[in-house]
């Protein structure tokens, strides 16, 4: 698995391509490595995770925690992920 490309991908979406920094995108490949074979179940949990630290304001406003649209980008990157775009 491209792990490191992932866990890029996962922090731009959360954080934006201009606010990337190297110890989130180590964390979460540490993450990905730590979810093994449950890692669609798990993409949802980082993500949400990241958002929470990343903007903890932010998140305490908003029902679920994290932005619908984001949910939606993180579906889109599970299916990517079941697509095998990630291998």
């Amino acid at each position: 698995m491209k792990t490191l490309t992932l866990a890029y991908d996962i922090v731009e979406m959360v954080k934006g391509k201009s606010a990337i920094e190297a110890m989130d995108v180590i964390n979460v490949a540490i993450e990905i490595e730590d979810a093994g074979d449950s890692l669609s179940d798990a993409i949802l949990h980082i993500l949400a995770r990241l958002f929470t630290l990343s903007f903890p304001e932010m998140a305490s406003q908003l029902p679920a925690g994290v932005p619908d649209d984001l949910m939606q980008q993180a579906l889109a990157l599970v299916r990517d992920i079941g697509n095998g775009k990630y291998y």
